[in-house]
């Protein structure tokens, strides 16, 4: 690898990867006041070694191999260990390792590093280790965003992304955050497509975003900044608003390919699709959006869990999904006042009146718990709550089949099988989802929706 390579030379002398001398070090050591030349070299290699015998030093005495080493029995855990272990490389010859006492072992592959004048080899080997490992360190950040840069064709996109002139401070931007990222992955992901790409896509979203930030800031700072910026602002920002736009469109096309995907999949868990809708309640009512639970509705989960333990002496779960032990019985979710009760039953399984007594006593419990005047704190917030199944279709027979369709007429519970819960899902996005397209196709700055 360039810019890597350090010398060792006969007199002594330590040359880097600049051609210059490197202070602090010697092509020796010295051991009971005598000096023990070392000459040779060590450096990366441009790709790091899978083979563990083409990788680290070799260590010569009078033209063969002594040993081979790749930190000199340094201890795991040091800073640039997994770079030094996959591309060091080098040659050092120490012609001394067999005169006053044989240093080398028998079989000729290793060196006797008990014996006090190969710790001391030992000790000036671990020192030039840790020396080139930080010398190495900006070569290979820029090897890393070298290859970042190859895999992802990144200047070309960005260029594509940003053509005009007048986005040239958007392109500078998506190139800078690119630059970074490329510089702090390791090697393999700068060689993982899907990794690269994620990446750029990134940045070429969010440097719309980064530039009119800027923008403000300096117009901020120059409160005698002309009227004639304001054009350039609301172009940016119109940039920024179809890149997040955009961003929204790719991220629901994902959760809606997945749902697709979980559906017609033979082994699929309720719990799968259960931590699916909890993520993206959109799925059921496009006006719905995942917020941070907030301490009422918290309080409100706890204590109705309580309240149902005390009234049926059943235990309930009603997990956010933090405890991957728990299965939760049904999804409870706040929206606009409104308590949701959301029931997955999985693809192809209808709803058994078993299954409907279960939905009765969490609608009658639900119902008193909100009504209970020791939860009138409650009521400040949660005025109402309302039942939504999802499922194949009824199995129900009497009694349960009279309560579910009472409930839908009091607009208290909705059941809807899995083929229209799709097609509405697909159908309320679709205009979304075609708009974000088709700006993202007649705006230049704005990556495509696959």
């Amino acid at each position: 690898m360039p810019n890597t390579k350090i010398e060792f030379n006969y007199d002594g002398s330590v040359i880097g990867p600049g051609g210059t001398t490197e202070d602090g070090l010697r092509a020796g050591f010295e051991h009971e006041e005598i000096f023990y030349n070392l000459t040779g070299w060590m450096a990366y290699s441009k790709k790091p070694y899978s083979d563990e015998l083409m990788a680290g030093v070799r260590i010569c005495c009078r033209g063969k191999i002594a040993a081979q080493t790749s930190i000199f029995n340094q201890r795991a855990g040091f800073t640039g260990e997994h770079n030094i272990r996959s591309y060091l490389v080098g040659e050092v010859h120490a012609d001394w390792l067999d005169e006053d006492e044989d240093l080398i072992q028998t079989d000729r592959r290793d060196i006797l590093w008990s014996d006090e004048l190969a710790k001391a080899f030992e000790a000036w080997g671990q020192h030039i280790v840790k020396r080139i490992g930080t010398l190495s360190r900006d070569p290979m950040r820029k090897a890393t965003l070298a290859l970042f840069l190859e895999t992802g064709n990144v200047d070309a996109r960005i260029h594509d992304a940003y053509p005009n002139d007048e986005q040239r401070k958007i392109r500078d931007c998506a190139n800078e955050m690119a630059h970074s990222f490329g510089r702090t992955i390791s090697r393999s992901e700068a060689q993982d497509s899907s990794v690269v790409d994620e990446l750029v896509n990134l940045s070429i979203s969010l440097a719309p975003h980064v530039t009119l930030n800027d923008m403000m800031r300096c117009a901020d700072e120059q409160a005698d900044s002309p009227l004639s910026v304001l054009d350039s602002f609301l172009r940016t920002a119109r940039l920024a608003e179809l890149s997040s736009f955009g961003r929204i469109a790719e991220d629901r096309l994902k959760v809606v390919h997945r749902l697709e995907l979980l559906k017609d999949t033979g082994d699929t868990k309720e719990l799968d699709l259960q931590k699916l809708i909890a993520d993206a309640p959109w799925l059921i009512n496009p006006e719905w959006a995942p917020v941070t639970e907030n301490t009422s509705f918290s309080r409100l989960r706890s204590e109705f869990e309580k309240y149902y333990f005390n009234k049926t002496g059943e235990t309930i779960s009603l997990s956010n999904f933090s405890d991957p032990g728990k299965r939760p019985d049904f999804i409870m979710w706040s929206q606009d006042g409104v308590v949701q009760i959301i029931e997955i039953k999985r693809p192809r399984h209808r709803l058994t009146n078993k299954e409907m007594d279960r939905i009765v006593t969490y609608h009658d419990n639900m119902e008193d718990f909100l009504k209970d005047t020791a939860h009138t704190k409650f009521g400040k917030h949660f005025k109402d709550f309302h039942i939504t199944v999802i499922c194949e279709g009824l199995a129900l027979t009497g009694a349960q089949l009279g309560a579910c369709n009472g409930y839908i007429s009091l607009n208290r519970l909705t059941q809807t099988n899995w083929a229209s819960f799709l097609l509405r899902t697909e159908r309320v996005h679709q205009d979304f989802l075609s708009e974000a397209k088709r700006q993202r196709t007649a705006t230049p700055g704005l990556p495509a929706i696959d």
